[in-house]
């Protein structure tokens, strides 16, 4: 036997066994794969507060369109009844424009 290998041959030229290359490379792609998954979570994470936040803002924005389009038609009402109101009081004007001026006085 040289000095490089065991009785089992598991020995590297430089001293290291195959069994700390294993279990070095295996702890590192468990390092990896953890650290990966990490990520994962934390972007599922963040899109789940997203989603919430939008949800909440959209709510919101519903809400106020209830309130906003009730205006609406409250405003659309008035409209309507002034429009009314000017026609009625245009058809008095211009009745009381054709009269001759001396029945005016």
């Amino acid at each position: 036997m040289n000095g490089t290998e065991t009785k089992n041959g598991s020995e590297t030229g430089n001293g290291m066994s195959w069994d700390k290359i294993r279990l070095v490379g295996g702890a590192a792609l468990l390092i990896l794969i953890s650290y990966h998954m990490g990520l994962q979570q934390a972007r599922a994470e963040k899109v789940v507060s997203e989603y919430a936040t939008m949800t909440a803002q959209y709510q919101h924005n519903a809400s106020q369109y209830a309130e906003l389009l009730a205006e609406y038609s409250r405003i659309g009402a008035q409209c309507s009844a002034l429009q009314a109101q000017y026609a009625t009081l245009k058809t008095q004007y211009d009745r009381i424009e054709k009269k001759p001026k001396a029945d005016r006085d």
